[in-house]
């Protein structure tokens, strides 16, 4: 180590810190120049090449491609994790059908008050009911009538055939049950025979949708009253050798259809087109009672039905226990021929 020189002339040697720089150092470590606070003595000096693309060095006049480059990643980012979020929506936990229901009911409720207030905040007050009792008709002395053909028209309508179109499928939702071992015809409307041959292969298949049978109904209907019109003789029905099955249509309805004709039926729709400013709490009254009525009734029935399930199977539980099991399974005494031990056991010697 070279020998630096004091201010007096007198050499003395230079010992290094060892928390500064480690023991083979001949300088003390730059902890400045390590951590970019300084540039070193005895670099190069700067260049102005441009840099290579693999330093992974930019300059701040880059900037741009790099900022556009990022909104279109995060953009790209963001598309792919809402796609990846909608393909998850099927495995997420969903609402019950109850309470959904229950939500819409009350948004068609919210929905047909606005409509409705703003049908009537057109009307003057004082002839509220001259417009209701005149209606349409010019006659002198008569206020001026509204157009009927207004926004609140068609969503009056929609808000109907909403209602319409729930209590129609919650109505017409069935499910069939095949008797075979029933030779006579069940005392129910709808109970019918029906051939083997038309089961098919899957004998649990889901029944038609409604629109095919009314449909199909309808088709039945026509041929039957063209026939009468013109008289002649409608068409024989098919023999067929195959063996008959009764099959049972069994009311099959939902809960979420349940809950939203509870709560929005076709009887809350027309009350609310019957709402005027002389009669708006008795309308209120009448829809209030209207759920109360159709939610009691649900309740009660479904409290019947499941406290018959519950007495026909403990009718089939003390079967079981006091006549099928005892005479099955008897406990009888074992009447065997006793032996004795040396007659069963082998002895190897």
């Amino acid at each position: 180590m070279p020998p630096v020189l004091r201010e007096g002339g007198t050499p003395r040697s230079f010992v290094p810190r060892i928390s500064g720089s480690p023991l083979s150092a001949a300088l003390p470590f730059d902890w400045d120049a390590a951590n970019h606070r300084r540039p070193p003595p005895y670099a190069t000096p700067p260049s102005h090449r441009k840099p290579r693309k693999s330093m992974g060095v930019t300059t701040p006049g880059n900037s741009t491609p790099d900022m556009r480059k990022s909104v279109m990643s995060n953009m790209l980012n963001w598309i792919s994790q809402k796609y990846y979020d909608i393909l998850d929506l099927p495995s997420e936990k969903m609402p019950e059908t109850q309470t959904v229901a229950r939500t819409l009911g009350g948004l068609l409720h919210c929905t047909h008050l606005v409509v409705r207030y703003s049908k009537l905040s057109r009307l003057k007050d004082d002839d509220v009911l001259w417009e209701d009792m005149l209606g349409e008709i010019n006659m002198p002395g008569a206020p001026e009538s509204t157009s009927w053909f207004d926004w609140t028209t068609p969503v009056s309508f929609l808000l109907i055939s909403i209602s319409i179109l729930n209590a129609v499928y919650l109505f017409t939702r069935i499910k069939y049950y095949h008797l075979f071992s029933k030779s006579e015809l069940v005392n129910s409307p709808g109970a019918e025979f029906i051939h083997r041959d038309d089961l098919g292969s899957n004998e649990h298949a889901d029944p038609p949708s409604a629109v095919s049978r009314w449909l199909h109904q309808a088709a039945q209907l026509f041929w039957l009253s063209w026939s009468m019109l013109m008289g002649t003789r409608p068409p024989a029905p098919e023999t067929r050798t195959s063996k008959r099955v009764q099959r049972l249509s069994v009311w099959s309805p939902d809960k979420a259809e349940m809950e939203l004709f509870i709560i929005y039926s076709p009887l809350h729709a027309f009350l609310w087109q019957a709402v005027s400013p002389g009669n708006w709490i008795m309308v209120f009254l009448l829809l209030g009672i209207a759920s109360a009525q159709l939610f009691l009734f649900e309740q009660w029935y479904s409290r019947l039905v499941k406290d018959r399930e519950i007495i026909a199977s403990e009718v089939l539980h003390e079967y079981d226990q006091k006549f099928v099991y005892p005479n099955i399974m008897k406990v009888r005494r074992d009447a065997s021929v006793m032996t004795n031990e040396a007659e069963t056991i082998i002895f190897h010697r």
